[in-house]
C-alpha cells in the first residue's frame, strides 16, 4: 500500500525578499510544484494557514522537518524541498518570533476547502492506523 506522503519544506520569499520556510506533512507532494498556479495555491492552502510557523532560518526549518519525520511511522518520499521562487500565495503565517508587520489577512475558506481539510485529517488518521497495523502484523 502506498502512503504517498512526504515532509515538505517549502521555500518562498518574504516581503523583504528574504527566504521564508514552512514545514508540513503532506500528501501528493507533486502538487506543491504544480504548473497550474491556481491548483497549486489551493493545495498549499490545505496545508499552510495563519497558524503555520514561518521560519527565517533554513536550519530551524530542517530541524522541524526532521522532528515531524520522526513522528510518523512511515513517510514514503522522505523530506522534500520545493522553492516557489517568489512570495507565498496564501496567508503570511506566524513568524517564528513575532507576527510580521503588514502580514496579509487570512482569506475566507470556501465550504469545499473546509471539506478537503476535514478529509485530509481523516486520511492522515487512517494512514497512521494502517501503518500501526502493518507494523503489528510484521512483528507477529
Amino acid at each position: 500500500m502506498s502512503a504517498d506522503n512526504s515532509i515538505l519544506v517549502l521555500t518562498s520569499r518574504g516581503a523583504d525578499g528574504r527566504p521564508e520556510y514552512r514545514v508540513a506533512h503532506v500528501q501528493n507532494v507533486e502538487m506543491a510544484d504544480y504548473h497550474v498556479v491556481a491548483d497549486r495555491d489551493e493545495y498549499l492552502a490545505c496545508y499552510f494557514d495563519e497558524k503555520t510557523i514561518v521560519y527565517r532560518s533554513q536550519q530551524k526549518a530542517w530541524n522541524q522537518a526532521r522532528k515531524l519525520y520522526e513522528e510518523y511511522d512511515y513517510v514514503e518520499y522522505g523530506i522534500v524541498t520545493v522553492d516557489l521562487g517568489g512570495p507565498f500565495p496564501g496567508t503570511a503565517g506566524v513568524s517564528e518570533s513575532a507576527p510580521q508587520k503588514g502580514a496579509r489577512k487570512r482569506r475566507k475558506r470556501s465550504a469545499s476547502l473546509n471539506q478537503v481539510l476535514r478529509l485530509k485529517r481523516q486520511v492522515r488518521s487512517l494512514i497512521r492506523r494502517v501503518a500501526a497495523l502493518e507494523a503489528e502484523a510484521q512483528r507477529r
